[in-house]
């Protein structure tokens, strides 16, 4: 099965979107700013693929 053209990029769009969720969690749920700044580390390229991410 082909992907489309654009499918990192969405992707990339949707990761972006989880990251930015936890942080809008982070003053008022425990664990949130770290687990977003783990996000970002991720999103950096400071932790490799696959990525694990603790729901929110």
């Amino acid at each position: 099965m082909a992907k489309a053209p654009a499918y990192r990029t969405l992707a990339e769009i949707q990761e972006l979107r989880w990251v930015c969720f936890t942080l809008s969690k982070a003053a008022t749920r425990p664990g949130a700013a770290d687990e977003a700044r783990h996000r970002i580390r991720c999103l950096r390229g400071g932790v490799p693929r696959p990525w694990t991410w603790a729901a929110f």
